[in-house]
C-alpha cells in the first residue's frame, strides 16, 4: 500500500493456473468454458514489511496455511443490437478455506454486466 491506497492484489502470495477456450456461437456470441486452480498463502500486501532478521524466516512464497481453490464454470459475451452482455458463473471448491486446515467450502460465483449503447444523430453542419 502507498498512503492507504492499494498498489496490487490484496493477496500477493498466490499462483493461478487458468485454462479456457473461446467457442464462437453465431456471429455475435462467444462461449468460454473455464477451469482454474488457485493456490493462496496467507501473505497480505497490507502486512508490515519484515525486518532483516525476520526476513530470513519468511518463505519466498506461500506464507502460512495454503488455501487451494478449483473453479469450473462458463463465460458468455456478445451483443444484440445496442445491448452488450458479458457474464460468467461457476462453482468454486476450496480446501483449507479461510486458511484453516481441513475446512472445505463450495460456493457458486457469478457476475453479469450489461451495457446498452445509444448513437445520437449528428447535427447538420
Amino acid at each position: 500500500m502507498d498512503r492507504g491506497i492499494g498498489i496490487g492484489r490484496l493477496f500477493p502470495d498466490n499462483e493461478v493456473i487458468d485454462l479456457s477456450v473461446g467457442i464462437p456461437l453465431r456471429n455475435q456470441w462467444l462461449l468460454t468454458p473455464k477451469l482454474a486452480l488457485l493456490r493462496q498463502g496467507e501473505g497480505r500486501i497490507q502486512g508490515p514489511f519484515p525486518s532483516p532478521a525476520e526476513a530470513a524466516s519468511v518463505p519466498a512464497r506461500f506464507i502460512g496455511i495454503v488455501a487451494n481453490s478449483f473453479w469450473a464454470g462458463m463465460a458468455v459475451a456478445g451483443y444484440r443490437g445496442g445491448l452488450q452482455i458479458m457474464g460468467e458463473g461457476g462453482l468454486r471448491h476450496t480446501t483449507n478455506a479461510n486458511h484453516e486446515p481441513g475446512r472445505s467450502r463450495t460456493t457458486f460465483e457469478g457476475r453479469i454486466t450489461a451495457t446498452y449503447g445509444v448513437t445520437l444523430p449528428k447535427g447538420e453542419q
